[in-house]
């Protein structure tokens, strides 16, 4: 059963293993794979255009494709940065990273074809992009999806490389085995008919890798609308539970002052509205359980 697999300690999600589970656990509360599954993109990156690289322009964040030609590690006194030389048949542009040196080195290779994201700047007067996303471009061109998602994270996770790409994957790798166990829904089939709502499962893969936006609006209403609809049941179950435990004291009828302050010191008429609810609290007064209400006007 998915909801079984959904509790899986979070370890033990492809991608993620020990190191990291601990601080996902310490950091953003995540520890198992339910949790790493509801914790939504807070934006997506539109990766429908590449631009070429003598039109980047600073400041803006940009997608060009375009070979390694070269890699190198510098030193310094304190640390070690990695920088990088991509070329499209337009120009040039460097790549720069200061963090995970060591793994983002061993991942690039020469002479390859990549797409690469980040934004732009100037360096020196040289056009440079600091810690892009890297995707091989044999390996990007399978992805169908037009908005990559980004999760919030921490210094330390993106140390330990599970930075927003590595967090996909792990994701990825969560919706294919809910998919495969099967999802059961979780509200009533005649209210998603009559709201035309998307299934659960559609709402969870849609909302980390929308297709378009459409799909991302469909996963955003399915999610709320639950989220408040739950709330909701909660609320009502609250309120009867309250009902059967404590009583209050009942007022069988209305007294003779409320009848003369309202036929002969009320200087004006009651709106409908205004009437409807007098009679709702004389009967909730009848009723011998307790009242609340916040009366507004």
């Amino acid at each position: 059963m998915a909801l079984n697999y959904l509790n899986t300690e979070i370890a033990y999600v492809k991608g993620v293993g020990p190191l990291r589970a601990e601080h996902l656990a310490e950091e953003q509360g995540i520890k198992t794979a339910y949790d790493l599954l509801v914790n939504y993109p807070f934006r997506y990156i539109d990766k429908s255009t590449i631009t070429a690289i003598k039109d980047v322009t600073t400041d803006e964040a940009v997608q060009i494709k375009g070979i390694l030609v070269s890699k190198a590690l510098k030193r310094t006194t304190r640390s070690n940065y990695l920088i990088a030389t991509l070329k499209d048949s337009s120009g040039f542009i460097q790549l720069v990273w200061f963090k995970g040196v060591r793994y983002i080195e061993k991942y690039l290779e020469a002479n390859t074809e990549y797409l690469v994201y980040g934004k732009a700047n100037r360096f020196k007067g040289a056009l440079s992009i600091a810690h892009p996303e890297m995707e091989k471009s044999s390996i990007s061109t399978k992805l169908k999806a037009s908005f990559d998602p980004v999760y919030s994270s921490t210094e330390r996770l993106n140390n330990l490389s599970f930075d927003s790409k590595a967090r996909r994957k792990s994701v990825q790798a969560i919706l294919s085995q809910v998919e495969k166990l099967g999802l059961q829904e979780t509200l009533p089939q005649y209210i998603i008919d009559k709201l035309r709502l998307c299934s659960n499962l559609e709402a969870w893969k849609w909302i980390h890798f929308p297709p378009d936006r459409k799909s991302l609006d469909a996963a955003k209403r399915r999610i709320k609308f639950e989220e408040v609809f739950y709330f909701q049941l909660k609320l009502l179950f609250s309120k009867s539970q309250r009902r059967l435990k404590y009583k209050g004291y009942s007022f069988d009828t209305v007294g003779k002052y409320f009848n003369k302050f309202y036929t002969q010191k009320l200087e004006f008429e009651l709106t409908n509205a205004q009437k409807r609810v007098v009679k709702e609290i004389r009967s909730d007064l009848g009723s011998g359980t307790q009242m609340n209400r916040l009366l507004q006007g």
